[in-house]
């Protein structure tokens, strides 16, 4: 398990170096202020992201999930985020 998961992050890291303008694949979750851009994948069906650092917006987190029908694990001890998810 930990071995597939050094072989993504390695393919992030590819990714973030490459033109993101020449992928073919590359798409975007979430809002302005709480997206991300990613490399679209088959690979990302089902699987299981730790969230760090959720803060007030989880939009990107919510359309992965129905997107790929994966598991979210949010992490963030802040009190301002307990009282925001409350």
């Amino acid at each position: 398990m930990i071995k597939k998961l050094l072989n993504k992050i390695k393919k992030y890291n590819f990714a973030r170096k490459l033109n993101y303008t020449k992928l073919k694949n590359l798409s975007s979750l979430g809002s302005n202020y709480g997206g991300w851009s990613f490399v679209d994948e088959n690979e990302l069906y089902g699987t299981t992201i730790i969230s760090a650092g959720l803060g007030e917006d989880a939009s990107f987190d919510i359309e992965f999930l129905n997107k790929y029908n994966a598991k979210i694990i949010i992490v963030d001890p802040t009190r301002r985020a307990i009282l925001h998810f409350k």
